[in-house]
């Protein structure tokens, strides 16, 4: 629901978009999606310009529950990223990301042609 409300303007985004963003299968997605949908959380609507594609946003009844945490999360935030001085977090999230590439890559020559 956090990725679908930090999508912009309109919070929609298609379920291979979020699959990207988080690092997860599409089928993870739908399957999660489907129960958030049938909590009223979300919408699932399928794109008229190509109905493989299914794009999801969240309802009024998601944006109203997500903007009372908001001040539970940004205190929760605070404390976990305390520790961390300014542009420590994007050099940290820089390396693991970094890290990731190379194990994919060391996957690869240990797996050989």
């Amino acid at each position: 629901m956090l990725v679908l409300a930090d999508a912009g303007e309109d919070n929609e985004l298609s379920v291979g978009n979020v699959s990207k963003i988080l690092n997860v299968e599409a089928s993870f997605v739908t399957t999660q999606s489907k129960i958030l949908e049938k909590q009223g959380l979300i919408q699932r609507r399928t794109s008229r310009r190509d109905g493989r594609i299914v794009n999801m946003s969240l309802t009024h009844r998601a944006l109203a529950h997500l903007e009372g945490l908001a001040p539970r999360r940004d205190s929760l935030n605070e404390f976990i990223f305390a520790e961390f001085a300014p542009g420590e977090l994007d050099e940290l999230s820089g390396k693991l990301f970094s890290l990731k590439e190379r194990l994919k890559k060391a996957r690869l020559k240990v797996a050989g042609p």
